[in-house]
């Protein structure tokens, strides 16, 4: 699954949200997008990726292609007869 949310909100820090959903999904990929210079608590959370607004949206494109799950069987795979 892949996440994306805001580092600053209302009730719960994007750090804090971060650990708490890795805890439950480690496979899950977060993207976060963030209106401040980038932190050391930002770069500490486990996001493949951390984007400063304005987002330049090639970036946020890049991110989100390369935290999508693909489908990495192939033809070739296939046992021959």
């Amino acid at each position: 699954d892949v996440v994306l949310m805001d580092f600053g909100m209302p009730r719960l820090n994007g750090a804090t949200a971060c650990r708490m959903i890795l805890s439950k999904h480690p496979e899950a990929k977060i993207v976060i997008v963030t209106g401040t210079p980038a932190t050391a608590e930002q770069a500490d959370t486990g996001a493949i990726a951390i984007l400063t607004k304005p987002i330049d949206l090639n970036k946020l494109y890049g991110a989100l292609y390369d935290a999508a799950p693909r489908d990495t069987s192939s033809a070739t795979d296939e046992p021959s007869e």
